[in-house]
């Protein structure tokens, strides 16, 4: 079992081949959570708990309806197909579709704003109100919901043209230059500065036993030598993960930038890289 807790919210995880398994075994994790608590003079509200099944959508098309109860404290754990852990809305097969529409509200509510300041605020000013009301929400853990299929990363795209479009027509023109990454560079900047940090050891160790050097496996100096070794996969589910997809991502940055020997410094020669890029006449998708 493995909880995870940040202030008042705890979430716990376990994983098993039999789900009927698994509910019996959480169910005598979470009586041990419980007697711990009031043990310690703390309650565990099992009202405002729920419980949900996370796997491939064919896994949960097998799983029976009579499944047995989670209970705790006496009352039945609701199961849930989706939910919200610190602003993730995560759903039982990981498609991220509800956290999608969140993402695609909350860009649109950034246009909004940026129509209606377009006529007070320069141009310089606008694009600080980009990075906070459009960017911010873009980039909100984008390495765990960048898994989206490409035809909804190219929505995503349309609107961070559009609020670059309001910026370009604003009333007031102060010499702005747009420098912005696009979507999916953004991405793939987020992603490279992860690997970066876990490949440092700036991560939880937990995260480093994932990636594999190949100059680890062979002694051989070959041309790719310094590159991650590629996970083994067939689903085309599991190339979507950040640990199939980061250490693509990672081994198409160039030697001179991965050696960069601090993060600021990676960051910067990163960034400079992806923008050399992109093409400004052209959408990535």
């Amino acid at each position: 079992m493995n909880p995870n807790m940040y202030a008042d919210d705890t979430c716990v995880n376990i994983a098993s081949d039999n789900l009927k398994e698994l509910l019996t075994d959480l169910e005598n994790e979470l009586e041990n959570i419980s007697n711990w608590m009031r043990t310690n003079k703390l309650s565990l509200n099992a009202s405002k708990s729920e419980y949900m099944v996370i796997g491939h959508r064919r896994q949960l098309n097998r799983v029976d309806d009579d499944l047995p109860d989670l209970v705790l404290n006496n009352e039945v754990i609701k199961r849930v197909d989706k939910t919200k852990y610190l602003g993730i809305n995560i759903d039982e097969s990981l498609n991220w579709k509800e956290q999608y529409k969140t993402i695609k509200n909350k860009l649109k509510g950034g246009l909004s704003s940026l129509r209606k300041l377009k006529i007070i605020l320069p141009q310089k000013k606008l694009d600080q109100v980009y990075k906070v009301l459009f960017e911010s929400h873009l980039r909100y853990c984008d390495i765990v919901w960048s898994s989206l299929p490409n035809t909804k990363l190219s929505q995503l795209q349309r609107l961070q043209t559009r609020a670059k479009k309001l910026i370009v027509d604003a009333k007031y023109k102060d010499g702005w230059n747009c420098e912005w990454l696009n979507v999916k560079s953004l991405l793939s900047f987020d992603k490279g500065v992860m690997t970066y940090k876990i490949l440092h050891d700036l991560c939880p160790e937990n995260l480093r036993h994932k990636f594999t050097e190949r100059s680890m496996i062979t002694d051989y100096r070959t041309r790719n030598h310094g590159d991650l070794q590629i996970p083994k996969v067939r689903l085309e589910y599991a190339k979507r993960s950040f640990y199939f997809s980061g250490v693509k991502n990672w081994n198409d940055i160039p030697d001179n930038i991965r050696e960069r020997e601090s993060v600021a410094r990676f960051k910067t020669g990163f960034r400079e890289y992806l923008l050399n890029l992109q093409d400004p006449n052209t959408t990535p998708w």
